[in-house]
């Protein structure tokens, strides 16, 4: 993986705060010739589900159980929605164990020169 680029977008809808991350892997196959080429996409796919379990698990376990606004999320809301937030802002380290989060994971990767671009969304 050559970066990585994430955007969380926040909002609160029935009462519990709710995320969209979204997560963008950039990286190069150290070479590719028709056969790996062809491979492209299952490597991908394979490499947008392995962050998605990654990113789902930090949420799980130091986000929700460990009540550790690790990514922002409320400053993100407090942003977005400052109404929102002045309501759970005094209860947040209860309030974020409740939070709804949908991760959405691209990955695009290119042959060892930069050239070529194969993303695909997860």
């Amino acid at each position: 993986i050559d970066d990585t680029h994430m955007m969380i977008r926040g909002g609160y809808q029935d009462e519990k705060a709710c995320f969209q991350l979204t997560i963008r892997l950039n990286g190069r196959l150290s070479e590719r010739d028709g056969e790996i080429a062809g491979e492209t996409a299952g490597l991908q796919h394979m490499l947008a589900e392995a962050a998605e379990r990654e990113y789902r698990a930090v949420l799980e376990e130091i986000v929700k159980k460990g009540e550790t606004d690790l990514f922002g999320f409320g400053r993100i809301l407090a942003l977005s929605q400052p109404h929102c937030w002045e309501k759970v802002r005094e209860d947040w380290s209860s309030e974020i164990k409740n939070m709804e989060c949908k991760i959405t994971v691209e990955a695009i990767l290119r042959d060892a020169e930069g050239k070529g671009s194969f993303g695909q969304h997860y």
